[in-house]
């Protein structure tokens, strides 16, 4: 993953080959902080909260109602919580 002048690139290195392939580029959005669980990768963003599937390289939107600034796994209950703005809000 990497963010430069509003640009997030998703990208996959592959250590068998030595090579870097970019999976998938989001414009003007800019990167606040990551989860890696399952083979997903979800994504707090400026544009909302973005879901990766590593294997099948798919990207969906979760939220997109307004910026959201940080993300947290609650293992016991199977629980992504999100801050967006004052409200604390939670997805499976």
């Amino acid at each position: 993953m990497s963010q430069y002048q509003n640009k997030l690139k998703l990208s996959n290195y592959n250590s068998y080959s030595n090579t870097l392939s970019e999976d998938i580029e989001i414009s003007n959005c800019i990167f606040h902080e990551a989860i890696y669980n399952n083979g997903e990768l979800h994504l707090a963003t400026n544009l909302g909260l973005y879901r990766y599937n590593t294997l099948t390289k798919v990207l969906s939107l979760v939220y997109s109602q307004h910026p959201v600034q940080n993300i947290i796994y609650e293992e016991l209950d199977d629980l992504f919580l999100f801050s967006s703005g004052n409200q604390i809000l939670g997805y499976q």
